[in-house]
């Protein structure tokens, strides 16, 4: 589809000229545009933007004839016709001098440095001289409303009511001339109807060929289409069909390939008719209005509709309005630009008043004589640069449709999705797909100059299915390109590559490009096959000749399906080869005109059966093949096989009759050949883009399987069911949903449940505020949840339960079931009347059979207001029972925004109640950031609140109370559950634990540890305690270990610390690799600790960048992040005088100097005992221990333990006594 893209073109006039700006109009095949003042006439080249020729007329011929107003041109461009205000037709011959030299000369210059050495200086297309000379003129009676070329013909109306045929030789054609007066009008089947007056006073008409009639709107605001069953237009065979339902009409203009009509209305809105055959009355297709939600007064601020111009190949119409202001839209309605909301403020001083409007070639430019709103006077001929969906003309290929390819005159853009340098040789140029859906950037190659100096603009293009390379062709020949090495390959014999056209599109089959064109030269039509990794020659094409045009190929695996000017669909098989025929089809009696056939797409619809998808006119026709009949097969019971049967005659498959699957057709998505087994249902849907209908799925439904008890199971399959219930003819096999979208669909990606499209953005940058840069975004929207929601609301709860089940490995999947919840508790909660099949409870009852029913609710009433959510939760269930099951199952964070909900719903009280429960689950799991939030919201309870109804019902909370007594009671309430907590770990020696709870939650460790350390510091059996610290700190029991000569022995002692190396103390040093430094266990350690390397942090302690260390640690060390956390918690216990669990951690990091002094008596020598037992790795350390008795304690350094004297354990602590217990100096 249509996107703006840049800033417009300004064309270089001069200001007398702008001022007297009336028109612009361009011939037949829009490579001319005449430019039209009220004295002059410009001849214009679109392609280099160039003025060719000019005449200007004097001022005698002006006062005689009048102003210019209205220009037509010939079919084949020799000759134009200029309607002046005074109603006189002036007639002028365009002559090209073959023999002449071209008007732009480019000579290099004589100076070596100023010479162009690209062949993009260069201008290779020589413009000829142009002649203008004066024919004749005719003098019309009465006023005339517009003039049409028919042909050799010219049609003028009056408004009088007068419809004349004019030769191009001046001759007037007086028994082909029609007064409406004289026609019958027909309104609502066979009532007739004959006005008079001035109802029949022309003010704009427009002609339809393919329906053989006339459009015309009335000066009283009726429309009407006049129809004959001639091909000359006699009068006496025209009657007139008035259009229902409008009277306020001012323009109109005819979509031939789809058989519309549209009329634009005084109220600024537009609608769209189509001919219902079977009735003969046009019938109201859909309307052409902004919404008011986006554009509120836009019929204020626009006025009524002014000008409508629909694009080149039919798919959209430009629309503007008299106040200023322009819109486009898809072909049934889908809005795709609105100038109104370029501006931040839209106001009439800010807008653009569009006096006359004509797409260039192909819909790359639409050329306006436009002019500020307030400043008429001020006129200028913009060129607005468009770029547009590749398969608004080539809707044939079905690969590469992951992507979105748009085309501009002379580049492409394709969504980019990885950087082409990450792709190797070999692998494809996107990998990674679902990584990147966000991405909002284009990857734009331009076409090489050297093709597309003679071939501008580009027609076609296609990429192929792994997205690596694309192919292009303009007026002649092709190119194609590699993304992965970033190269052009056009044809080297530039002979070649001028004898065909491509017509019929372009498609890729693997490594082969399959096109239908016109071969020049030998004025016959073909399909040609180049392969891709050849040079572009004919030497290497197959080639298979066609019976006529072709206009539209699809293809399936290697089956091509071609669509011809003679109204025959033709089948092919591809094989490298060439083309084999398998058959032929005439389509006469469904197809109404060749240009009428939109798409032809090959499909397979289930199973091995093919279908062919027809969209004729926006109606989407569906030809199925049928099944061939079984012949032959062995008789039941019959022991040897039957002879086989001879060979029937060739014969072509049966088709059934044809099916009509939607209307207001504009795109068409199949999935390959083979659907993913994982995604039945969505791999083998077939997506259909309605316009402003939004889209449809016409989803298969698959039988559920048999049950045990042979009814269909709903929620599981039955592992004893061995087949499916059998399908009855009447069932349906499948379902046409319709689907709302808020983006325009481009690609719709099967396996991933995404649509991909593209909007258009402004960016006002610059002096010019009237054009802003216009740019195009990449956009994506999820279409499993309106799936879901479409199937729930028809009762198929078991197909929508299969297909979110296939999908429940999409990183997107809860919050499609979200979206899914939201949308539909929105609709009914604040709906105003009562609904009597409320969808919300089977909804909740859909997402209950997933896991993440529980996060899906709560997220979904956050996100909600909080209005809603008494409704919620009535359907949902009570939210202190959702809390409790989420306590349960172990969701601790979703539990946390349950207490959110609470804190709304409930009571203060309620909400500390279930703070407190989640606090103490948190605490138990280690969730020490949880734990920290929850013990900040209690703190934030104001107890005097404590039975305040909830805020749902008062609205803002109320301000802060001063301190009170009550408050204190709650910091102490809350001190008692962290302490309880504290003493838990510390009982249950979990000390790695409790420095991470006291480091996150800013709790007093040193104090709590000595109140602790006779009660809960007791340690009872020191070897379960040992056993206990080492699982705790991931610390390994030292085992024997072989020395150098290969013999085992036990672990050798370990020196005094004063003896270990620096890089070995407290988890220092050279220890420090990332590779043994990522336990999360003891994340959080307090940044103030005073052992030397410890913060709160285990990644601020060892860094990434440090280096591997040169000594591998012995097997009994942990980690060192583990050991600098042991060697912070054993000063904290030095330091706290809890000296048996410091005696535990001691031993575990082998501290000689430390074990000794805080070892109650026999405790060093039970645990000798158990390690000569159980761990021999220990016996030689605990050996050097028992037998060093220091002297004299040298004085300590920063960071050591020092050692008091010991008390008896039977003897109780005495407080305050500073030389008692272990302390650190």
């Amino acid at each position: 589809m249509y996107f703006p893209i840049r800033w417009p073109k300004f064309l270089n006039i001069s200001k007398e000229e702008r001022a007297t700006l009336v028109c612009v109009n361009s011939d037949y095949n829009r490579i001319l545009f005449a430019v039209l003042t009220e004295d002059s006439i410009g001849i214009w080249l679109e392609k280099l933007c160039i003025q060719i020729v000019c005449h200007h007329r004097d001022q005698e011929s002006i006062a005689k004839h009048g102003k210019n107003w209205k220009l037509v041109w010939k079919r084949d461009s020799t000759m134009v016709a200029v309607l002046t205000s005074k109603s006189h037709l002036l007639l002028y011959h365009l002559e090209t001098e073959e023999s002449g030299s071209p008007l732009f000369e480019q000579v290099d210059s004589s100076v070596s440095t100023l010479k162009r050495e690209s062949s993009e200086l260069f201008v290779r297309d020589a413009v000829l001289p142009l002649h203008m000379k004066f024919a004749s003129h005719i003098c019309v009676s009465g006023e005339v409303a517009n003039v049409l070329s028919l042909g050799d013909e010219l049609l003028v109306a009056c408004t009088s009511g007068h419809i004349l045929r004019i030769g191009w030789d001046a001759s007037v054609h007086q028994d082909f001339a029609l007064d409406l007066r004289d026609v019958p009008f027909t309104c609502g089947g066979s009532c007739r109807q004959s006005c008079h007056g001035d109802a029949f006073e022309i003010r704009d008409i427009q002609y339809l060929p393919l329906l053989g009639g006339l459009s015309v709107v009335f000066t009283c605001g009726r429309a009407a289409v006049l129809m004959t069953s001639s091909q000359g237009f006699e009068p006496k065979d025209v009657n007139g069909i008035w259009i229902p339902d409008v009277t306020d009409a001012t323009v109109t203009a005819v979509n031939h390939r789809y058989r519309l009509v549209a009329y634009g209305l005084r109220s600024g809105e537009g609608v769209v008719f189509y001919l219902d055959d079977a009735s003969g009355q046009f019938i109201t297709s859909h309307r052409l209005a902004l919404s008011a939600k986006d554009f509120p007064d836009a019929g204020s601020v626009g006025g009524a509709v002014a000008l409508m111009q629909w694009t080149p190949d039919s798919t959209a119409v430009a629309v503007s309005w008299e106040k200023g202001g322009f819109a486009l839209w898809s072909v049934f309605g889908s809005l795709l630009v609105c100038s109104l909301n370029w501006n931040a403020s839209v106001s009439c001083k800010n807008l653009f008043a569009v006096h006359s409007m004509e797409w260039g070639a192909e819909g790359y430019h639409l050329w306006m004589v436009t002019s500020p709103s307030s400043k008429p006077e001020e006129r200028d001929i913009i060129l607005m640069n468009f770029v547009k969906s590749a398969s608004t003309v080539n809707p044939g290929p079905q690969s590469g449709r992951q992507h979105v390819l748009l085309q501009g005159s002379d580049c492409v853009l394709i969504s980019s999705e990885s950087d082409l340098a990450d792709s190797g040789p070999g692998l494809s140029w996107s990998q990674d797909r679902a990584g990147s859906r966000g991405n909002k950037h284009w990857t734009v190659e331009r076409v090489p100059h050297t093709y597309l100096s003679i071939n501008w603009p580009i027609r076609y293009s296609a990429i192929d299915a792994g997205c690596n390379h694309i192919a292009v062709a303009g007026r002649g020949g092709l190119a194609h390109f590699s993304l992965a090495h970033n190269k052009w390959k056009v044809f080297g014999n530039e002979t070649q590559e001028q004898d065909f056209v491509v017509t019929g599109g372009l498609l890729w089959w693997d490594s082969f490009i399959v096109l239908g064109c016109v071969n020049v030269k030998d004025g016959r039509d073909e399909i040609r096959v180049y392969p891709r990794n050849t040079k572009l020659d004919n030497s290497f094409s197959r080639i298979c000749k066609v019976n006529d045009q072709v206009l539209q190929m699809s293809l399936s695996e290697d089956r091509l399906l071609v669509f011809l000017a003679d109204y025959h669909l033709v089948l092919y098989q591809l094989h490298l080869g060439g083309l084999d025929r398998l058959q032929d089809m005439d389509l006469t009696n469904i197809v109404p005109h060749p240009l009428c056939v939109v798409s032809a797409t090959l499909a397979h619809v289930g199973g091995a059966k093919h279908g062919i998808l027809l969209n004729v006119c926006g109606r989407l026709v569906l030809l199925q093949q049928d099944q061939a009949p079984v012949v032959g097969g062995a008789p039941a019971g019959s022991g040897a096989p039957p002879p086989p049967p001879p060979p029937p005659p060739r014969v072509g498959p049966r088709w059934s009759t044809p099916t009509v699957l939607a209307s207001c057709v504009e795109k068409v998505w199949v999935a390959g050949r083979s659907p993913d087994p994982r995604m039945p249902h969505l791999t083998q849907a077939l997506w259909i883009a309605c316009g402003v209908n939004g889209m449809q799925v016409w989803l298969p439904l698959f039988p559920p399987p048999n049950g045990a008890n042979g009814a269909p199971t709903a929620g599981s399959n039955v592992p004893g069911a061995t087949g499916f219930l059998p399908r009855h003819n009447f069932m349906a096999k499948r379902i046409m949903l319709p689907i709302t979208v808020h983006i325009y669909p481009l690609a719709v990606l099967f396996e991933e449940a995404v649509v991909l499209g593209a909007e258009s953005d402004t960016a006002l940058c610059g002096s010019n505020d009237l054009f802003p840069l216009c740019v195009v975004s990449k956009s994506s929207q999820v279409y499993l949840h309106p799936i879901l929601r479409q199937l729930l609301c028809r009762n198929l709860g078991y197909h929508a339960w299969e297909i979110a089940r296939s999908c429940s490995a999409l990183p997107y999947f809860h919050h499609s079931l979200e979206l899914l919840l939201h949308e539909v508790l929105e609709e009914e909660a604040m709906s105003s009347e009562p609904i009597p099949d409320a969808l919300l409870p089977r909804v909740i009852d859909f997402i209950r059979e997933f896991p993440v029913f529980l996060q899906t609710v709560v997220q979904c009433a956050r996100k909600t207001e909080l209005a809603l959510w008494p409704h919620l939760f009535a359907a949902v269930g009570n939210p202190k029972d959702l809390f409790q099951e989420c306590l349960l199952q172990g969701q601790l964070d979703t539990a946390a925004s349950y207490l959110l909900v609470l804190q709304n719903l409930e009571v203060a009280l309620v909400s500390r109640q279930h703070a407190t429960l989640l606090l103490g689950a948190a605490l138990d799991a280690g969730c020490w950031a949880l734990a920290k939030d929850l013990v900040r919201f209690l703190r934030a309870i104001d107890p005097a609140d404590a039975e305040s109804p909830p805020r749902a019902a008062l609205g803002p909370p109320p301000p802060p109370l001063p301190h009170t007594d009550d408050e204190t009671i709650n910091q102490v309430f809350i001190d008692v559950i962290l302490s309880r907590h504290a003493r838990k770990l510390l009982a249950a020696g979990h000390l790695r634990k409790l420095g991470s709870f006291a480091a996150h939650l800013d709790f007093p460790l040193d104090e709590f540890l000595q109140k602790e350390r006779t009660r809960a510091g007791r340690v009872d059996d020191y070897v379960v305690a040992l056993k206990a610290v080492h699982q705790d700190f991931e610390w390994p029991l030292p085992v024997s270990m072989p020395n150098v000569n290969g013999e085992t022995h036990t672990t050798a002692p370990t020196p005094p610390e004063e003896h270990v190396p620096p890089q070995h103390r407290n988890g220092g040093g050279a220890d420090q690799s990332p590779e043994r430094g990522n336990n999360s266990a003891g994340r959080g350690f307090p940044r103030e600790s005073p052992a030397e390397s410890e913060s709160a942090s285990e990644d601020s302690w060892w860094p990434e960048e440090e280096e591997a260390p040169a000594t591998p640690i012995p097997d009994w060390r942990g980690s060192p992040q583990a050991e600098a956390q042991a060697r912070h918690m054993l000063q904290v216990l030095g330091q706290a005088r809890c000296c048996d669990w410091a005696l535990v951690l001691a031993v575990m990091l082998r501290d000689s100097l430390v074990a000794p002094l805080v070892a109650p008596d026999g405790t060093l020598a039970a645990l000798e005992e158990w390690a000569l037992k159980e761990c021999p790795g220990y016996v030689g350390f605990l050996q050097m221990v028992l037998g060093h008795t220091p002297e004299e304690p040298s004085l300590p350094t920063s960071g050591e333990l020092v050692p008091a004297p010991r008390l008896p354990r039977t003897a109780p602590p005495q407080e305050g006594t500073a030389e008692e217990g272990c302390r650190v100096a």
